[in-house]
């Protein structure tokens, strides 16, 4: 109730004194009044309500209103349906409706005001937009929503793994058995390892291990050729070879130059090795890798003829 003060008489005109909380009240409903008579004016549909049921196949959107909500624009923008209600306003308890995931594949639900009298409502899928069927009714607007399903591609998208066949190059090899005694990646083994491959060899035109050697980082030619009983005439990081001569990691002893025909690689370790091979000289050892049999047959001929009545065949 208005608390009315004593009214007074002013140029014979009764006026009457409000209380400053009943002018408040008073200017608050005049507001009210004003603001209702726009909204009827201007043809503005006011939602009171929102309710969300769950059907066979997806959800049931209700906008409950004072009127017919008309006209809905309905797009699209990524996975979210968005339909927008011209002429309409929201009249909830709070600015704005929201529902996070209300089906398995719907994400979010929500109903928010916009300028000029418009209200949006967004409904947010998972891996889709959902699609929706409109009901316009007296009371409101009914939206049937089902949720949408990713559309198939065109392109295949399903993960392939190349599996690419990298050829060790002949004249670079990759992997030693010369440290470990397995085939092991030299960049795996901590010792210093240098391979000399048989594309070298052929290239070379060696017949001879110590020709081979040539090729070899620390290892220098002692003079002579082959071996004999004063041992092996070649150096490594200057300590004599002696017996640190191997053929597929065996002790090998020839008192004549050793053959490369049929060896399939050389490979020469730097350093201390006596964990893997025994007793031996400190600075390394050298193992030939004896040729492997092949699938198929192979056939190969050759001769060399030189100074001094050489003559040789393979």
């Amino acid at each position: 109730m208005f608390q009315v003060k004593k009214p007074l008489w002013l140029a014979g005109l009764p006026v009457v004194l409000l209380s400053p909380s009943a002018r408040a009240e008073l200017l608050q409903l005049n507001h009210d009044l004003l603001s209702n008579s726009a909204v009827l004016a201007q043809g503005i549909v006011q939602i009171t309500g929102v309710q969300i049921n769950t059907i066979d196949d997806g959800l049931e959107l209700s906008l409950i209103a004072d009127g017919l909500l008309t006209g809905p624009e309905i797009s699209t923008a990524g996975n979210a349906l968005i339909i927008e209600l011209p002429n309409a306003t929201l009249a909830l308890e709070e600015d704005e409706f929201r529902q996070f995931e209300p089906a398995e594949d719907i994400a979010l639900i929500q109903v928010s005001q916009l300028p000029n009298s418009e209200v949006r409502v967004t409904v947010t899928g998972i891996d889709a937009p959902p699609t929706v069927a409109t009901t316009i009714q007296a009371n409101g607007l009914t939206l049937s929503l089902v949720p949408g399903t990713a559309p198939a591609s065109d392109e295949d998208e399903e993960l392939r793994i190349l599996v690419i066949d990298a050829q060790e190059s002949s004249y670079n090899p990759s992997r030693s058995s010369v440290a470990t005694d397995t085939d092991t990646p030299l960049r795996n083994v901590p010792f210093s390892v240098q391979v000399i491959p048989r594309a070298v060899i052929d290239d070379r035109n060696v017949t001879e291990l110590g020709e081979a050697l040539a090729t070899a980082g620390s290892v220098t030619d002692s003079g002579g050729r082959g071996r004999s009983e004063f041992g092996p005439n070649f150096l490594i990081r200057g300590f004599p070879v002696g017996d640190g001569v191997f053929r597929d990691g065996i002790p090998t002893f020839s008192l004549s130059a050793l053959s490369t025909n049929d060896v399939e690689r050389v490979e020469i370790l730097r350093g201390p090795a006596s964990v893997l091979f025994g007793q031996g000289e400190p600075g390394g050892i050298v193992n030939l890798v004896s040729k492997r049999p092949l699938e198929q047959p192979f056939y190969s001929v050759s001769a060399t003829a030189g100074s001094f009545n050489t003559y040789r065949g393979a």
